[in-house]
């Protein structure tokens, strides 16, 4: 009963965009993606490249972004709307994020995503804006950095200073260098990046 009374008044909260924060994480869980939050968009994101990989859909795969794409579906066919036909695909932690994301909220055709990994870079418009479009620049760097465990993400930022966020502090891009090499294995080290923005309400925090 207390829990039905408690639906009841989360459903009034969320029609007042001002009150929203006032409503628990837990109410949204069985929202669209669309109508949840920012930062629980970021933790179901999390959440489904986690999901991915176990069932080795995904691969992770450092220096990846989006490569050996193996599916049945059509180059014209959106994305989102055939998640399903892709078998399998190695990723970084860009890559992980960006083909996540999509599932949900965006609509790409297969001939991009083949397209970026022909290219094997990820300085795509759309690359950048449908990432942007749910995680900082400053965030993307430091997941990329913590995944690639290496300073060779360093000299790729400075190719695309529209893309990260130079106030990143030596501090936070010791702890994600860090954070990385705590990991040998690609597969492990992913996880544990999305278990910690899961973790930490959507925010990774190496």
């Amino acid at each position: 009963m207390k829990k039905f009374l408690l639906n009841i008044w989360y459903t009034i909260l969320y029609q007042f965009d001002k009150h929203r924060y006032e409503i628990p994480d837990w109410w949204y869980s069985d929202k669209p993606f669309d109508e949840i939050p920012i930062h629980l968009q970021r933790v179901r994101v999390a959440q489904d490249v986690i999901a991915q990989l176990s069932i080795a859909r995904y691969k992770a795969v450092k220096g990846a972004y989006i490569n050996r794409l193996c599916t049945h579906a059509e180059s014209h066919e959106d994305v989102k709307d055939n998640f399903e036909k892709i078998h399998s695909c190695e990723v970084c932690g860009l890559g992980a994020c960006l083909l996540s994301i999509v599932k949900y909220k965006n609509t790409l055709r297969f001939y991009d995503l083949y397209h970026a990994s022909n290219e094997g870079n990820f300085s795509h418009n759309w690359y950048i804006k449908n990432l942007l479009s749910l995680f900082s620049p400053s965030q993307l760097f430091l997941i990329e950095l913590a995944f690639e465990k290496s300073s060779r993400i360093m000299f790729m930022a400075r190719s695309y200073d529209h893309f990260i966020d130079q106030h990143v502090s030596p501090q936070d891009k010791g702890s994600a260098f860090v954070f990385g090499w705590k990991y040998g294995e690609d597969k492990d080290r992913l996880i544990a990046i999305m278990q910690n923005i899961i973790d930490n309400a959507g925010t990774f925090k190496p």
